[in-house]
């Protein structure tokens, strides 16, 4: 462990005590640029683009195209599994 972090958590403890000791999320707050990328690939599956060829386009992973493709609301039904 090094100094910066143990400073950073007595700093918490002084701030909030025993309950600023709980673990925290390291998940970001907010992703502005996810907005953007979940609309070009929702406009490209309503051009009736595959999965593959949206990949290709965009140079997105394929499991960011899937995951994006079975949250999208634009495919009128639920592909989640």
């Amino acid at each position: 462990m090094t100094a910066k972090v143990v400073g950073r958590w007595v700093e918490r403890f002084r701030r909030e005590g025993a309950c600023g000791m709980a673990d925290r999320s390291s998940r970001p707050k907010r992703s502005p640029k996810q907005t953007a990328i979940t609309d070009e690939i929702a406009m490209l599956r309503r051009q009736r683009l595959t999965g593959k060829h949206i990949v290709k386009q965009t140079g997105m992973s394929p499991a960011t195209v899937g995951r994006v493709h079975e949250l999208s609301p634009c495919t009128g039904r639920c592909t989640a599994r």
